[in-house]
């Protein structure tokens, strides 16, 4: 028969922890004990160091470690020694709160006669966590965290109990009246109102529902209560006159009483909340408790009170203290609120409560890694650093391990998979962490009165304590907004037009036409988006929303300050240390475990052979390529991207070679090369497009293929160069033989051939050749950068030089110094983004593919390409790819527009939004600028060109313009191994 709360076991010999300590044998010890803090296996833990600091030593906190076989940390307990592993890692204490799991687990040490811990401080900091942390690390049975707000404290020692007598007739009796609708509306109002409204609920069709077996046991207080109420009820409904219908109170032993006798771990949370005057009673039991006293009797109050039933009192003896019996109490800053009390000099002075300090940064990234991953990565790295830098794909195993230490196998199973994701990406978390503890930290100082004034004196009008009360930034804020961020939600997005809206309002009465379903992207690919998204919302309706503009001008500068967005406020300033947003935006490929990304690479390289060959049946991966093959191809690879190899890799669809060559080579022929000007490619031999865009979505084979794209050679920028200077040397000429045309001739009898117009010369003429001369040596010096011949211009500036002496003028010395045109010429900004070298970390270019049509024939197709180096995001505009593709490009964050698309505008528009985030406007033209060199509008007259380009959009361009001067991918006639 099941044990009824209040009741008391026999001595629990069955159990160790229900054993008496004075009958433990050495063999019991041993059984229970669980070192924690090896030399092998350490434990972190802060406290006091002495600290070196040139040549003087201080005393600091610091964090250290535990790890000594001698005298390591000891918790006793009944679980197999994994269980408590796993959970002592994974729920760690903060370093701030380390020293006291460290005293508590000292006080329940089998020869410690104290066995009661009292700490106390903000909410939410974690007391009552640590407290069910030893209490579940000890012991199978349900933790008890007893909730001291508003309670009589002496019903810990014995409590009041409803008896409803044999089969409970009068709950019952009066549940089937309130089912039927045929209780009196006095006796309902009475229900409702008069017993306590934890244990009553309406429903929303009006029916009351009571929860008797938690009101029988409610503590005294709502006992009596309860008792008036229902003993009322039970006359009106005539209930008092049935048979059975029996009422009555009892009393019994309390908590206190019980946790002793069975060796049970409890923890009596928010004791300063507790009913003032009401734990007078538990002086001698808490001298008890903390070992002042070794025996103590306590009365029970409730004997014979209303004719209740119940024991007299009882007495606590040290030889009966059970190996489990332990007691942590907490309580909150005595500023909380008016519900919070101060104790009495005696409590102080008893049980000598512990402050809780404030919160440091390491102890907030302690608890954002614990909610983001399920451990306290950073507090795990701090404590291993030489060990994860050193072997990182190790200390990811090790991580794995402590997540799932000691669970069951369905356990295992519901670890959310972005935990484990983040997890595999620990060198983000650790990066990210430490940003957003910043910002949380900074948050709740501006939010905190005294500090907030030090930091600007206008907060004195916008913050004050019942503003603190209401915003409480703390720990239980950190678990909201992180969890709330998990799923995937619909996200706002800004809109600029409205082209593809449906203002139909006939069509608007019709349900839309379903979307195909695609494949939803993983939780974690864009968590870093969706929570810094979430904390942006958070800091304005806190501030900016509740009427406080100076605390959301903080607020956000303090989001800028951390980094939490991916802003790019600055072209060209990004750096490489990434945001918030950015690092926990997931990449498929991005672990730190090798083995897992070939794995994947295998997967994503069969299932693209498959896809693009029918005649491959098989669903064996293995049976197509081995993962040693593909990691040997890509290791090829990285030995190509750190050199200045141009070389594309394509997939190899051959089924006879690709097991043993699954990549094969192409190449690129710019049309921009004055040696390829007249190349005329042959459709059929171009890469297929999809094949083109695998490879964007493959690790390795990305970094390689858009290296590739662009080259050192320049040809473009070389001939825009060619081209500016053609012109120009044009206009010039034109001068020249203008001002020539104008010279009188010569007289034929003229005695004196130094006389008339070559005897002082023609000052224009002059100037005009030397103008000439000028750009001359400009464009030779530019070619000469580019590595290129110049032949042709070294004839040209001798040829003019001569004429320049022949029309009277003299010529410097060539030594002089010639600084290139940076103006309208090759440096500018638009040119050097097409080159990919620019500033601004921004590249634009166009690569020409085939594809096959609706009619099975092949034709060239643009494939538009934009990087953005500073953020590392890439957007793809080209034609539809499949849905495993169109996901492949989601999970790796390649954005991917299919310009057949009849939502492409509307689609670009967001992603050139957010890959130009923060890029001004005369980057965002210099783009266009750059994307308008290889390609012109279709069917426009080419007078016309010039003005039809001026009022084209970026969009316009990339979706449909065609290339002219493309840079065709030629598949290799022979395949070859990369």
């Amino acid at each position: 028969m099941a044990k009824k709360k209040g009741e008391l076991k026999g001595n629990g010999t069955d159990k160790l922890l229900h054993k008496k300590i004075s009958d433990l044998t050495d063999a019991d010890v041993d059984k229970l004990e669980v070192a924690l803090g090896t030399n092998a296996r350490p434990y972190p833990m802060w406290g006091t160091v002495v600290v070196d600091e040139d040549g003087h030593q201080s005393i600091e906190q610091r964090l250290g470690k535990i790890k000594d076989d001698e005298e390591p940390l000891r918790l006793y307990s009944e679980r197999p020694y994994e269980e408590v592993i796993g959970m002592m890692y994974r729920d760690m204490p903060t370093p701030s709160m380390m020293p006291m799991l460290k005293d508590i687990l000292e006080m329940i040490k089998p020869e410690s006669k104290s066995r009661i811990y009292f700490m106390k401080g903000d909410p939410g900091a974690g007391k009552s966590f640590l407290g069910g942390l030893v209490g579940r690390a000890q012991s199978t049975r349900p933790v008890e965290i007893f909730d001291c707000g508003g309670k009589n404290m002496n019903d810990l020692l014995f409590e009041m109990v409803l008896d409803f007598g044999a089969g409970d007739a009068l709950p019952e009796a009066i549940d089937k009246r309130l089912a039927a609708g045929a209780l009196q509306p006095l006796s309902y109002g009475l229900l409702k109102s008069g017993l306590p409204s934890k244990f009553v609920e309406e429903t929303d069709e009006g029916k009351l529902v009571i929860d008797w077996e938690g009101l029988k046991e409610s503590g005294t207080d709502n006992v009596e209560k309860a008792f008036q109420v229902l003993t009322k009820v039970s006359k009106l409904e005539g209930l008092d006159s049935a048979g059975g219908n029996a009422l009555g109170m009892n009393s019994q032993f309390g908590l206190a009483i019980r946790d002793f006798e069975e060796g049970n771990f409890s923890t009596y949370d928010e004791y300063n909340k507790s009913k003032e005057g009401t734990d007078n009673a538990l002086q001698t039991f808490l001298q008890f408790a903390n070992g002042e006293i070794d025996e103590c009797t306590v009365v029970n109050p409730l004997k014979n009170k209303d004719q209740t039933s119940g024991p007299s009192e009882y007495t606590f003896r040290r030889e009966n203290t059970k190996t489990g019996w332990g007691i942590v109490m907490t309580g909150n800053a005595v500023e909380d609120g008016t519900t919070t009390r101060s104790l009495n000099k005696s409590v102080y002075s008893r049980l000598s409560p512990v402050t809780i300090p404030k919160p440091s940064l390491m102890d907030w990234q302690h608890r954002i890694c614990q909610i983001m991953t399920g451990l306290p990565v950073s507090t795990l790295y701090h404590s291993f650093k030489d060990k994860a830098d050193k072997d990182p794909e190790q200390f990811t195993e090790m991580l794995l391990y402590w997540r799932t230490a000691g669970l069951t196998e369905e356990q295992k199973a519901n670890v959310p998979q972005i935990h484990t994701s983040l997890l595999k990406n620990w060198k983000n978390v650790v990066e990210a962490s430490e940003k957003l503890a910043k910002f949380y930290k900074g948050w709740a100082e501006l939010t905190d009165p005294d500090k907030a004034l030090i930091k600007d004196g206008n907060l004195v009008e916008e913050v004050d304590e019942e503003y603190q009360k209401e915003v409480s930034i703390d720990f239980r804020k950190v678990i909201q907004h992180l969890q709330y961020a998990m799923p995937l939600r619909a996200r706002m997005t800004k809109s600029e037009s409205n082209e593809d809206v449906d203002f139909d309002p006939k069509s608007w009465a019709e349900k839309p036409a379903k979307r195909v379903k695609r494949t939803q992207e993983s939780v974690e690919r864009n968590y870093g988006t969706r929570l810094t998204d979430l904390l942006a919302d958070k800091i304005y309706e806190t501030s900016g929303a509740a009427g406080k503009p100076v605390l959301y001008k903080h607020l956000k500068e303090l989001m800028k300050q951390c980094g939490l967005k991916d802003l790019h406020l600055q072209e060209g300033a990004h750096s490489n240390v990434k945001s918030v947003e950015a690092s926990l935006n997931i990449n498929l490929f991005a672990t730190t475990d090798p083995k897992e990304q070939m794995k994947l690479a295998q997967k994503m390289f069969a299932d693209y052979v498959r896809e693009s060959n029918t005649d491959v049946k098989t669903q064996d991966d293995n049976a197509i390529v081995t993962v040693a093959q593909i990691k040997e191809t890509l290791d090829r690879v990285k030995t190509q991207l750190s050199s200045d190899d141009a070389t594309f890799v394509i997939p190899n669809t051959d089924v006879e070679t690709l097991s043993s060559q699954p990549f094969i080579t192409a190449e690129k022929v710019d049309v921009a090369n004055e040696a390829n000007r007249d190349f005329e490619p042959v459709t059929e031999e171009l890469v297929d497009h999809d094949a083109l865009m695998m490879t964007l979505a493959f690790p390795k084979a990305s970094e390689q293929n858009l290296k590739a794209v662009w080259d050192k050679e320049n040809h473009l920028a070389l001939l825009l160069m060619k081209s500016n200077y053609a012109q120009k040397r044009i206009d010039l000429e034109s001068d020249i033989e203008e001002l020539k045309a104008q010279q009188p001739s010569a007289s034929a009898d003229s005695d004196d051939d130094a006389s008339g117009f070559f005897a002082g010369g023609d000052d224009d003429l002059v100037g005009k050749q030397k103008e000439l001369l000028d750009l001359l040596k400009k464009e030779q010096a530019q070619l000469k950068d580019f590595g290129q011949d110049t032949d042709e211009v070294d004839t040209y500036i001798t040829t003019l030089k001569k004429d320049i002496t022949a029309a009277g003028g003299t010529v410097e010395d060539d030594t002089r110094t010639v600084t290139p045109f940076t103006g309208d010429m090759i440096l500018d900004d638009d040119v050097k983004i097409a080159e990919n070298n620019s500033d601004t970390g921004i590249g634009a270019t166009t690569v020409v593919v085939k594809a096959t049509n609706e009619n099975g024939e092949a034709e060239r197709v643009p494939v538009h390409i934009i990087v953005n180096n500073n953020s590392q995001k890439t957007l793809v505009v080209g034609g539809e790819t499949s849905e495993r593709l169109s996901t492949l490009f989601r999970e790796v964050g390649v954005k991917h527009v299919n310009r057949n698309d009849k939502n492409a505008a509307s689609q670009l528009r967001e992603a050139l939004d957010d890959i130009l985030r923060g890029a001004s406007e005369e980057t965002r033209n210099n783009v266009r600028s750059a994307l308008l060199f290889r390609n012109d509008p279709v069917d426009v007259p080419e007078s016309k060109i010039i003005e039809h380009n001026e009022k084209a959009s970026m969009e316009d361009i990339l979706l449909s313009y065609e290339p002219y001067l493309g840079k065709y991918l030629v598949a290799k006639q022979a395949p070859r191994n990369i």
